[in-house]
């Protein structure tokens, strides 16, 4: 009888938990990210989109818990004016991100913390601290950004930036011997994301 009780009250526990827990996914047609990068001593830079080809988040009782977007490498374009595919293919080649041997890119959240950073005390579930796992070209590396949430919980938007090197994106980069007279680009690059949830 003992083991009776204990088996229901496990079944129980795991059905509370199931109910509390769920899952959303991404609107992939209204999801993006948009990324910049600059020169490091001169004006001027490029900026565009990528494509977000899957993607979830993990809820429990309301709130953002974890989850992951894959990011279609194929889809990257420039924004900043005049398309130029030839800044597009020389993006997807292996001087930057190699995407015919790496055609996605991943986050996979690992920890997701709300607060209230304008000490507001009305406003704590809309902003968040969410760290997680970044994969480029098959090499991964935690990060954090701050990312806010609207009241419905239909919109999630992030900025952050990323020291390119870490991910092997080398190309005319100080670090890696780059000149100045070569034209230096910035190691950091700026994403902006947007994230539409179903």
């Amino acid at each position: 009888m003992k083991k009776i009780i204990i088996s229901l009250l496990l079944i129980t526990s795991f059905s509370v938990t199931t109910q509390a827990q769920k899952t959303t996914n991404l609107d992939i047609e209204n999801s993006v990210v948009n990324w910049s990068g600059s020169y490091t001593f001169g004006f001027g830079g490029h900026e565009g989109t990528v494509k977000i080809k899957s993607g979830e988040l993990i809820k429990e009782d309301g709130k953002i818990t974890g989850g992951v977007f894959v990011m279609d490498m194929n889809t990257i374009v420039n924004t900043d004016g005049e398309y130029s595919q030839d800044l597009v293919d020389h993006l997807k080649n292996e001087d930057f991100f190699d995407v015919k041997n790496h055609p996605t890119a991943k986050f996979e959240i690992t920890k997701v913390k709300y607060h209230d950073p304008n000490n507001t005390k009305f406003i704590d579930d809309i902003y968040l601290r969410i760290t997680g796992d970044l994969t480029i070209k098959n090499i991964t590396h935690n990060i954090w950004y701050e990312a806010e949430i609207n009241a419905e919980n239909t919109k999630l938007e992030a900025k952050l930036k990323i020291d390119r090197t870490l991910w092997e994106v080398n190309f005319k980069s100080k670090s890696f011997g780059a000149k100045l007279k070569d034209g230096i680009i910035s190691d950091a690059i700026e994403f902006r994301i947007v994230l539409k949830l179903n």
